[in-house]
């Protein structure tokens, strides 16, 4: 083995599927975390059983993937030029499902956990792309031949998941109940080794599948919602607290196609390989009809992709999983308007207070540059002029400098494309450097954790919502009233959408008379002006949500004041 530096003019990282939805600036910022290695005939990349660190890209030659039959070693697969391995062990932190090793010589890349993990983050392009990877190796679309025996043209799906992670396949698979999609299983080769931990925790899986219901036919059981996201702090537990409650109601009110239905909370921490791993684990329980979820967009996107091709309705309740919307998914749905709604009323609605001279600070990630974009291109529809942008990617002291220009530039304006904790804490630098325009921003930070963490470095923060717990509508005043006397707090945004989240699969499905994915997706696309507690709204084609007002908020004397709608 053989390690040596690589340099973009050795490999056109654009010329990389995986890699295609990173721009110029940061396939220069990847290239230092890829080590190029070169291995010789036979030699081994890593074995079966290896917990792994990092995952691997072919640039020339040939690499074999293998697993150990007892005293035989068998080739599942041969991945050649752009191809790569080794990141399911990544994505899941079980052990390596399969070895690989050197056909001749093999030159390949190597990129570490620490930096597959940060480009995840900050890329939904590049998360969207592992999760098609996942679907691809964890789905086998089509039935499987007779006798259990896998198609010879498709060697590389034994390698679909690590030990333990999922449902084995041939005669096991039909001592259970069919899925609402029978055409679209996730499969593991029953050929695969299972550890001793790995056997056990499938085992105790099944046993809590089937104690609560999740294996039930449809019409014998509980009608199962997935709910997906952060549960702590604040904001985690209210949406859990309002899906709890629109469960409870639902099936006090005699349930839904005379079933009960159950909310089946999975904790993605807020990270993007949890969060994966929660959509496999949705998939393998079965019977799920839906998942609402996840909280954050870079999970969302990434998740929407193992939905789509399991054929589970997913609902998510941030307004961005453009991958979904744009390639035309049938089952992928939004509840919250996304980042060219909330730029273009901020742009106007800054217009319209005498704003001239505004800068931008976002998130560097997909939906704070989506965001971010949204605003340059409206506001300037509006005669505001942005006079300078600055991403979270910088270090203290380049955002330190470009405070200091801005104080310089005599600022009115600030438009903020940054979710919480960061948001907050970026407004409270902005004050202690003595800036004192206005800020104003998106969804994200209608929260009280906003107040919470800012103080009175918040006052006067302009935010953009759809969810007015003052609102006069009766859908409104039932869910804040019922909220804050089961729980003695008020709503808030989160909580409102997890709460009409659930209340609108109810409702399609009812309309539907089935669980069936199609026909439920159906009825969600023929709802009009449905009334919820954050509004009315309607589908269009692509799952976009139409019609929801978008509410002005700003935080006076520590608490959010509706300033109109």
């Amino acid at each position: 083995m053989q390690v040596t530096n690589i340099g973009l003019d050795k490999l056109n990282l654009l010329d990389i599927p995986l890699f295609s939805g990173l721009d110029r600036m940061h396939l220069t910022k990847l290239v230092p975390a890829l080590e190029e290695i070169n291995y010789t005939d036979g030699q081994v990349i890593f074995q079966q059983g290896e917990f792994g660190d990092s995952l691997y890209i072919v640039v020339r030659g040939t690499a074999v993937v293998f697993i150990n039959e007892g005293d035989k070693i068998r080739e599942l697969a041969r991945l050649g030029e752009r191809e790569c391995f080794g990141e399911m062990s990544l994505l899941t932190g079980d052990p390596r499902s399969a070895g690989v090793r050197a056909a001749g010589d093999l030159t390949v890349l190597k990129l570490s956990k620490e930096r597959f993990d940060e480009l995840l983050l900050e890329h939904n392009s590049l998360a969207v792309q592992f999760a098609g990877i996942l679907a691809r190796r964890l789905a086998i679309v089509q039935s499987k031949p007779s006798g259990g025996k896998e198609p010879a043209d498709k060697p590389s799906e034994e390698i679909a998941a690590a030990p333990g992670a999922g449902i084995a396949a041939g005669p096991q698979a039909k001592e259970k109940p069919p899925l609402p999609v029978p055409s679209k299983v996730i499969v593991i080769s029953k050929k695969l080794r299972l550890s001793f931990l790995g056997a056990l925790a499938l085992v105790l899986l099944l046993i809590y599948l089937r104690t609560t219901g999740l294996y039930a036919q449809h019409g014998q059981g509980d009608i199962v919602i997935g709910v997906a996201g952060s549960f702590t702090g604040h904001d985690g537990s209210a949406f859990k607290n309002a899906v709890e409650m629109a469960v409870d109601e639902i099936n006090a009110g005699g349930g839904i196609l005379g079933a009960n239905v159950l909310a089946v909370f999975e904790d993605d921490q807020a990270n993007i390989t949890r969060g994966m791993a929660v959509a496999q684990s949705f998939v393998e329980f079965g019977n799920v009809v839906a998942v609402i979820g996840h909280q954050q967009p870079y999970i969302s996107a990434p998740a929407s992709v193992v939905y789509e091709r399991a054929g589970i309705i997913m609902l998510a309740p941030t307004g961005f999983v453009p991958p979904a919307v744009r390639q035309g998914y049938k089952y992928v749905f939004r509840n919250m308007p996304g980042g060219e709604e909330f730029g273009g009323l901020a742009a106007k609605y800054m217009a319209r207070q005498g704003l001239k001279r505004s800068v931008i600070y976002y998130g560097d990630n997909e939906y704070g540059r989506a965001l971010a974009n949204a605003f340059e291109n409206r506001v300037g529809e509006q005669g505001v002029d942005i006079v300078d942008r600055l991403s979270d990617c910088f270090g203290p002291e380049q955002t330190d400098s470009a405070l200091a220009r801005w104080k310089i530039m005599g600022i009115d304006s600030i438009f903020l494309a940054e979710p919480l904790p960061e948001g907050a804490e970026f407004i409270a630098q902005l004050r202690r450097a003595g800036i004192a325009a206005p800020v104003f921003a998106c969804s994200f930070l209608d929260s009280t954790d906003l107040i919470k963490i800012g103080g009175r470095a918040v006052e006067g923060t302009t935010v953009f919502s759809v969810f007015n717990p003052l609102g006069r509508r009766p859908e409104v005043r039932k869910f804040v009233e019922s909220y804050k006397k089961r729980f003695g707090v008020d709503p808030d945004l989160l909580a409102a959408q997890g709460y009409d989240s659930v209340k609108l699969l109810a409702d399609a499905i009812r309309m539907a008379g089935s669980t069936d994915a199609d026909k439920v997706a159906g009825k969600l696309r023929e709802l009009k002006k449905w009334p919820g507690a954050t509004g009315c709204l309607s589908f269009a084609p692509n799952g976009d949500v139409l019609g929801k007002d978008i509410v002005i908020k700003q935080v006076k004397d520590g608490n959010f004041t509706c300033l109109q709608h």
